[in-house]
């Protein structure tokens, strides 16, 4: 684990994978099934760049921590599988924010986050059963105010699964 103090330097990588989750339509709108379907494609490239980021000694793999959002996190999870696979060792922690559920509650290991992905897995689940999955996912789950409903938000998708900083 890493010790938060003042004076340390930490890098963050952002995945931007909008065009992959845009249709063809005019203002890119966001496609749920598209985005789903190259959920994959995505995990894959992040495994790859991960390896690399190591080969190159620009980062030591216990410090690689990969956190994703709804289908971010399956992302992250597929990336940590993927990385398994071309590097022969695991990835040190990953957390999945509230993992979409549609799409993925069914769907067979690698497709989505998993216990099996890092050495240390954990879930924050905040709308499970609805856009959020309620599954365990992680060596530890966490279900605040039961991972369904969350107060102030009492519309039935969306504000639960809101990610907001």
């Amino acid at each position: 684990m890493c010790s938060m103090k003042k004076g340390n330097e930490f890098n963050v990588i952002v995945v931007d994978w909008g065009p992959l989750a845009a249709s063809n339509a005019p203002f890119q709108i966001i496609t749920y099934p598209r985005a789903v379907a190259n959920v994959p494609t995505v995990g894959e490239e992040v495994a790859k760049l991960v390896k690399f980021l190591i080969d190159a000694d620009v980062v030591e793999l216990p410090d690689v921590h990969l956190l994703g959002f709804s289908l971010g996190g399956h992302v992250a999870g597929i990336a940590g599988h993927h990385f398994k696979e071309i590097a022969g060792k695991s990835l040190a922690r990953i957390t999945g924010f509230d993992p979409a559920g549609p799409g993925f509650i069914l769907a067979g290991l690698p497709r989505r986050i998993d216990g099996d992905d890092a050495e240390f897995v954990d879930c924050v689940h905040s709308n499970g059963g609805k856009l959020g999955t309620e599954h365990e996912c992680g060596h530890v789950d966490f279900y605040p105010n039961g991972g369904r409903d969350q107060p102030n938000c009492n519309d039935f998708w969306g504000t639960a699964h809101t990610f907001r900083i």
